[in-house]
């Protein structure tokens, strides 16, 4: 996928939210951000273009894997990148999506959307 690909990102936390979206912008993907995933959900709905959802996976109200599959079901083919700062998720992760550890750098968050896109 070319890095006009458009990107979602979802974290509850404004300073990683801002950061990762700085970090995408300077790898030349289009970034979009939602704070919550009760914010996402109505973007996605209302026919916001996503082609990588980037999510954190502990937030209020859902977890990001639950965010994922609900927005996986109106969008075939999505791709998947959980971050979250556990080892260990409670959720099932769909075999076909991707978890990055938190804290990580710009150049691990390129390699992992690098390895998503070519698989």
């Amino acid at each position: 996928m070319p890095p006009n690909t458009d990107i979602l990102v979802v974290d509850d936390d404004p300073l990683l939210r801002l950061g990762i979206v700085s970090m995408l912008q300077d790898l030349g993907y289009r970034a979009m951000a939602a704070q919550d995933p009760m914010r996402a959900l109505p973007m996605v709905h209302q026919g916001l273009a996503v082609d990588i959802l980037i999510t954190d996976y502990s937030m209020p109200g859902m977890t990001g894997v639950e965010l994922a599959h609900r927005i996986a079901q109106e969008r075939p083919g999505l791709l998947v990148l959980i971050m979250t700062g556990h080892q260990q998720l409670e959720d099932d992760l769909d075999p076909d999506w991707h978890k990055l550890t938190k804290p990580f750098t710009e150049a691990e968050l390129r390699r992992e959307i690098e390895s998503m896109t070519s698989s």
